[in-house]
């Protein structure tokens, strides 16, 4: 399957389809120490008018374990919609994110925040 181009209308058209968990790539919620310290799970997505072709589309959830018991972790949990290797979608938190349109800072936004795909910005633009 060629590698499709990734623009607005591609992401916004591939996010509004009914789309499946087809199988589970990585799962690390049960381990005792993760790689990293970061707990992931990483599911294959399929869309529903289509099971059978892979579109190269990945959930991935993560959070960073805390290194002590009973201490917060100081990285905040993601979920994220990857297609050939780019974010096109994510919901993440952050204490304070710069807002970015047409490349340009244009404010600060905190806590929880969605990241969506732009032609200009990609995945930086958030909301």
């Amino acid at each position: 399957m060629p590698k499709p181009e990734i623009t607005r209308y591609a992401v916004d058209e591939l996010v509004s389809a009914r789309k499946f968990a087809f199988r589970t790539k990585q799962n690390t919620l049960n381990e005792r120490d993760p790689k990293h310290g970061e707990v992931l799970l990483l599911i294959e997505i399929r869309r529903r008018d289509a099971p059978a072709i892979d579109l190269v589309l990945e959930f991935k959830g993560r959070v960073k374990k805390s290194t002590l018991s009973g201490v917060a972790a100081t990285q905040y949990p993601s979920a994220s919609l990857i297609w050939h290797g780019k974010r096109i979608r994510c919901i993440d938190y952050k204490i304070v994110h710069e807002v970015i349109e047409n490349s340009v800072i244009s404010g600060r936004i905190r806590g929880w925040h969605e990241h969506y795909w732009t032609d200009a910005d990609e995945d930086a633009a958030i909301r």
